[in-house]
């Protein structure tokens, strides 16, 4: 249906990357050790007191830290959100699913790095081909009521029994996704090739 790109590289040459979520976090957390910035976990923050000069945090535990700033960076029912902004509106639940993954020994024909959109009546998903050819994906299928915790292989049984009536490429061997959600059957596809012009 459409090509775009991510993003024109910079002058200095900076381009876009797609990286997990983990390796994110390790590099980050690692830069932050090597510049000696502590790093406690166990901490849950209950309240937080503004002050001419700065801010006190409070945890469970007892204990406060006191700071110049106070940055939220804890997920949709944050905590700090509430806290600093008790009127701000609660999360809702919208009828839709995310999940993903990445499926080793699969062999597509695909060119490493392109993306393939798949939009269907009651799914959107999502595949790409690494470089050290592991399959990278994601869906986000309807889902009408929320849900409580449902187990994996359940997840990823009916992810494969939706997909089975999917119009995407088939593979050459069977997928073994580390992780799964439910999708739908899609019906039309866009592909995303990085560095191409919008259409």
């Amino acid at each position: 249906m459409a090509e775009f790109g991510f993003g024109a590289a910079l002058p200095d040459g900076t381009s876009t990357l797609t990286i997990t979520r983990a390796a994110l976090y390790g590099v980050l957390r690692d830069e932050a050790v090597r510049r000696g910035v502590p790093i406690e976990y166990g901490k849950r923050l209950v309240s937080a007191t503004p002050e001419r000069d700065g801010v006190t945090a409070t945890f469970a535990d007892g204990t406060s830290e006191r700071a110049d700033l106070l940055i939220g960076a804890d997920g949709l029912r944050s905590a700090v959100r509430t806290i600093t902004d008790p009127n701000a509106p609660a999360p809702r639940y919208v009828p839709l699913l995310n999940t993903g993954g990445f499926a080793k020994g699969l062999r597509l024909d695909a060119e490493p790095g392109e993306m393939h959109m798949v939009f269907g009546r009651g799914c959107f998903d999502c595949y790409l081909v690494h470089p050290d050819g592991d399959v990278w994906w994601f869906a986000n299928p309807r889902q009408p009521k929320e849900l409580a915790a449902i187990g994996e292989d359940q997840w990823r049984a009916k992810l494969l029994d939706l997909f089975t009536r999917t119009t995407a490429p088939p593979a050459t061997s069977s997928p073994r996704p580390t992780r799964s959600s439910r999708a739908g059957a899609p019906t039309t596809s866009r592909r995303c090739r990085p560095g191409t012009a919008g259409g």
